[in-house]
């Protein structure tokens, strides 16, 4: 899965995933020097997840994604 992202370049950002049913979360670093990151969800367990992407310390953007 391919995500795009605009931030600052001085932030420090990541992508969190948080699985709705057992709040389990991943946390992928951001380059910020690129405004794209692929990521392998094979290990993920199946199931709803909220995408946040956060940047300095906020929130901004959340995205739903279900995996199958």
């Amino acid at each position: 899965m391919t995500i795009k992202y605009l931030i600052d370049d001085q932030d420090n950002a990541i992508i969190k995933l948080t699985h709705i049913t057992n709040g389990s979360f991943y946390n992928y670093i951001l380059d910020n020097s690129i405004d794209s990151v692929d990521l392998d969800l094979t290990n993920l367990s199946s199931g709803q997840y909220i995408v946040n992407l956060i940047s300095g310390g906020q929130v901004l953007d959340t995205q739903n994604l279900i995996k199958n």
